[in-house]
């Protein structure tokens, strides 16, 4: 809306909250890690369910100037695809993420290598962290992103997860530092080299935030620091 000049200035909001009904179908599913959610962990057993509300005021460049409002971050590009493989499961070759991935680069104008770190959907369940290592290999290569996950730290908190990730996001790129994945103790094979239990310098400005759904949705969000 912002980029086609309908709005100068959204409010985005979320918030969820842990029902008897969310606890038990996650339940029934057999994706509740009893003890802890432990993302892209050799031994990980599934998610914990977390509670949040957050927003996030985006406005274009020209209002926040004429606002005097400091920005935290760019939304430079983004990229949604719904790869329909089923009803929770994700599709495991992670075609659906990668060319929402493949989407956001291409509507931002940056390229693979240009992207410096990855903030990941990472539930903690088997079957979505190894699909977005696939995803994101496949986008990147062998050229490894340090890669975290926050969920470990306030769990999945399901329709606020996106802009949790964003708002973490954000932060990590004014601060120069990638957070740790909370939890992590043995990196999978797949994830070797590419999650950290402990945080890191940030080599660029880029970051890309993806989240994955039920349904076979993927989205991606390229957030780029604001120097001014």
């Amino acid at each position: 809306m912002i980029r086609d000049g309908d709005r100068d200035c959204v409010l985005v909001v979320a918030c969820d909250n842990v029902s008897e009904f969310v606890a038990a179908g996650f339940t029934s599913l057999g994706a509740v890690d009893h003890d802890m959610a432990r993302p892209f962990d050799r031994n990980r057993g599934g998610l914990s369910l977390g509670e949040a509300a957050a927003f996030v005021l985006l406005m274009s460049g020209e209002r926040a100037a004429r606002d005097e409002r400091p920005a935290s971050a760019e939304v430079a590009g983004w990229g949604l695809t719904g790869d329909a493989n089923h009803m929770t499961g994700p599709a495991r070759d992670g075609s659906g993420l990668a060319l929402a991935v493949g989407k956001a680069l291409c509507s931002a104008g940056i390229a693979a290598q240009e992207v410096g770190s990855i903030s990941a959907h990472g539930t903690g369940t088997w079957y979505n962290d190894a699909m977005e290592m696939t995803a994101f290999k496949s986008v990147f290569g062998q050229r490894r992103r340090p890669t975290y996950s926050v969920k470990g730290g306030v769990g999945h908190t399901m329709g606020t997860a996106g802009l949790v990730d964003v708002i973490v996001a954000m932060k990590a790129l004014q601060e120069g530092v990638i957070p740790p994945t909370v939890n992590l103790r043995e990196a999978d094979s797949d994830a070797e080299g590419w999650v950290f239990p402990e945080p890191r310098p940030c080599g660029s400005g880029i970051t890309v935030s993806t989240n994955s759904g039920f349904g076979g949705i993927n989205c991606a969000l390229l957030l780029r620091r604001c120097e001014r």
